[in-house]
């Protein structure tokens, strides 16, 4: 682990990318959040017609019409946190990839991973060792943007109990996790760690747009949401499925690793 930690100290622009990635997250987040504050324009207009004297009266009158309005404003809203949840979980996943990447694979591609198997002469504990920081790193990381995310909320008038940010929290480590293991078994698969941060975007891409199945490779959104509502919310089988292979990912991660030849 030392040799690992003198090399990370050594390289200055992984340094200055472990000390930016978090401030990026956090703004990351508060873009993504910032819709929550919008107000639909139908109901912004609607009070613009109005002059200011008669206010109270409209509304004391139009309460049940005005029900509509606020309904609007609550679908608004909660169309907003869930995209703005999507773009939060995406920002974790591919800081963790990009460290893993950049950790890992980039050794295994330079072929500087050889030092780390004459040092350490078991190949299992250079995965470990290589991707320990990786791991300490993003559950610092998750735990800073769950934080984050419930001081937000609370701005925008929305409670948060601390079993909620707990779920939070565990969804976005598990989405970082994934991040980790998924760049991890492509670096040592294809041995450029180039192909595992193109490939990590690629997932990204298809959680974001929402494609049929997309839980199957990213699905710790809808495993988040089934925590919070375990009565109303049914796990999806391809969400099970991704989990599993989040499970699986490392030990297959390791069993080709050990099969390689990299001197």
């Amino acid at each position: 682990m030392k040799h690992i930690l003198l090399e990370i100290e050594s390289n200055k622009g992984l340094v200055i990318l472990l000390i930016i990635l978090p401030s990026l997250l956090l703004v990351i987040t508060w873009f993504a959040l910032s819709d929550l504050g919008e107000i639909p324009s139908e109901g912004t207009e609607f009070m613009k017609t109005v002059p200011c004297k008669e206010v109270g009266n409209v509304i004391e009158e139009s309460s049940h019409s005005l029900m509509y309005f606020f309904d609007e404003v609550a679908r608004s809203q909660t169309k907003a946190l869930k995209k703005g949840i999507k773009i939060v979980f995406s920002g974790v996943f591919l800081s963790a990839s990009l460290l893993s990447a950049l950790i890992l694979g980039k050794s295994i591609s330079m072929g500087t991973i050889i030092y780390d198997i004459g040092i350490l002469r078991n190949k299992r504990a250079i995965i470990l060792t290589r991707l320990s920081p990786v791991l300490v790193y993003s559950l610092f990381s998750s735990l800073l943007v769950s934080i984050a995310i419930s001081f937000l909320l609370q701005l925008y008038g929305m409670n948060i109990e601390v079993g909620v940010m707990l779920k939070l929290f565990i969804s976005l480590f598990l989405a970082s996790t994934w991040g980790i293991f998924f760049s991890s078994l492509i670096s040592v698969s294809s041995r450029e760690y180039s192909f595992s941060v193109l490939l990590s975007f690629l997932v990204v891409g298809a959680f974001l747009s929402e494609l049929p199945g997309n839980e199957l490779i990213f699905p710790f959104l809808d495993l988040f949401q089934w925590m919070l509502f375990p009565e109303f919310v049914e796990l999806k089988f391809t969400s099970i499925v991704g989990l599993l292979l989040l499970g699986i990912t490392p030990l297959v991660t390791i069993k080709i690793f050990e099969g390689g030849d990299y001197y």
